[in-house]
C-alpha cells in the first residue's frame, strides 16, 4: 500500500493504492477511502483491506449519481445471487459514500445496480431477521425509493422497489408485522407483488394492496365509502377525515351522525367454517362513541343473516375482541350510531391496525 495526499472528504485528506497478487492495484481516495477505512458498520474486524471488504478490485470508477469502487468481500454462498464481492458507491446527492457487501451487493448488481436501483442511501442497517440496504431509486408517482433485505432464517437477500416499495415502506418497513421480503418482485395477476414474512403486496391496476396474514392470524384495511355527501342529512364534501392516532398509528374519523349513514366501513375477511376471533383496532384518541357493527354471517353455506356488535370506544384504545364465531363474511358499520355531534367515532386504516382475524 502506498498513501497519497490525494482529494479531501471532511478531515479524510488522503488516498491509498493497494495491490495484492489476487487483485492488483488500485486506488482508493476521498469519501470512499474514508467509508473502507472505517470498516463494515456492525461487524468486527480491522479496515481497509483487513476488513470483509477485502483489497479494492477496480479504481474508482463514475456512474450516473456518483462513482464507486468495488472490492474482493465479502461472499454469499445461497440464495437467488451467488458470489463474492462488495463495492463503495460516493452518492453525489447526499455527499455520503455507502457501503454494499454480501449478498445484498450480489442482489443489486444481478439487478443492474445503480443504473437500476439507484445509488445507496444507507449503509448496510440490522433490523430483527436480517439487513438492509436504502437506495435512491425508483420511482412511484413523486416518490422515489426502493430497498435490499438480508433474511438471515433464508439465507438469501430479496429487492423491493417501484410502487411496492413505497406501500412497504408507508406500511412501516421490516419493523411492521409484515416483516422482511421473502421474494423478489415478480408477476402477478397481470400486475407485480412481493412476498413477505407475514404477507404479501401486490400491485395491480395502479393500486398497491397489502395482505397481511401471520401464524393463523389475518390482517384487513377497510374499504371506506361515502354513501352521501352536500345534502342537509350529509353536510359537506368531507364526510370523514384521515389522520394518525396519538400513537401514530393512520385511521379515519368521522362525527356520528344521528340515524343516518353518510358513510360506510366495511371489511371483508377471509371466510372460513372454522371459528375466528375478529378484534378492531380502536384508536388512541379521535374515539369517544359506541359503534354498532353489523356482522354478515352464512348459514348452511350461502343464506346471509345479519346481527348487530356495539362498542363504546370511549374507554378503550388498541385492539378490542369484538366477537368469536365462524361463517362470518363481512363486518360493517356507518356514522349512524343514534349519538350526534361532537361524537367521534373512529377505526384504524392500514391493515396491520384494522381487523384482526385470528382462526
Amino acid at each position: 500500500m502506498s498513501t497519497f495526499a490525494g482529494t479531501s472528504c471532511g478531515a479524510n485528506r488522503y488516498g491509498e493504492i493497494y495491490w495484492s497478487s489476487g487483485t492488483g492495484a488500485y486506488e482508493v481516495h476521498g469519501c470512499i477511502d474514508s467509508r473502507y477505512q472505517a470498516g463494515i458498520p456492525d461487524q468486527s474486524g480491522g479496515a481497509g483491506p483487513t476488513s470483509s471488504f477485502g483489497f479494492p478490485k477496480s479504481n474508482e470508477t463514475p456512474v450516473s449519481g456518483g462513482s464507486y469502487n468495488t472490492f474482493a468481500g465479502t461472499s454469499c454462498g445461497a440464495g437467488p445471487h451467488t458470489g463474492s464481492g462488495s463495492a463503495i458507491y460516493w452518492n453525489a446527492a447526499s455527499g455520503t459514500a455507502y457501503e454494499l457487501h454480501g449478498c445484498l451487493y450480489q442482489n443489486y448488481a444481478a439487478a443492474g445496480g445503480p443504473g437500476s436501483l439507484g445509488m445507496p442511501r444507507s449503509n448496510e442497517t440490522k433490523v430483527t431477521g436480517g439487513y438492509y440496504n436504502l437506495l435512491a431509486g425508483t420511482s412511484c408517482g413523486s416518490s422515489t425509493g426502493s430497498g435490499l433485505y438480508w433474511v438471515s432464517s433464508l439465507s438469501a437477500a430479496f429487492r423491493v422497489y417501484g410502487c411496492i416499495y413505497q406501500a412497504y415502506a408507508g406500511f412501516g418497513g421490516p419493523t411492521s408485522v409484515l416483516g422482511l421480503p421473502t421474494s423478489d418482485e415478480y408477476a402477478y395477476n397481470g400486475g407485480r407483488r412481493s412476498d413477505f414474512q407475514c404477507g404479501s403486496i401486490s400491485y395491480l391496476g395502479g393500486v398497491s394492496t397489502i395482505n397481511v396474514t401471520c401464524n393463523g392470524t389475518s390482517y384487513y384495511a377497510p374499504q371506506v365509502n361515502t354513501l352521501e355527501s352536500n345534502t342537509t342529512a350529509c353536510p359537506g364534501s368531507s364526510e370523514y377525515f384521515t389522520t394518525n392516532d396519538y400513537s401514530g398509528k393512520p385511521i379515519g374519523w368521522t362525527y356520528a351522525n344521528g340515524s343516518h349513514a353518510c358513510i360506510q366501513v366495511l371489511w371483508q375477511p377471509t371466510f372460513t367454517s372454522n371459528t375466528c376471533t375478529f378484534s378492531v383496532y380502536v384508536p388512541n384518541g379521535y374515539a369517544t362513541g359506541t359503534i354498532n357493527f353489523l356482522i354478515t354471517y352464512l348459514v348452511n353455506g350461502d343464506i346471509p343473516r345479519t346481527r348487530t356488535v356495539s362498542l363504546n370506544e370511549n374507554p378503550v384504545s388498541g385492539y378490542q375482541t369484538l366477537t368469536t364465531e365462524a361463517n362470518v363474511a363481512s363486518i360493517q358499520f356507518g356514522d349512524n350510531t343514534g349519538q350526534s355531534y361532537p361524537t367521534q367515532i373512529g377505526w384504524g386504516m392500514q391493515a396491520a391496525n384494522s381487523l384482526r382475524q385470528a382462526c
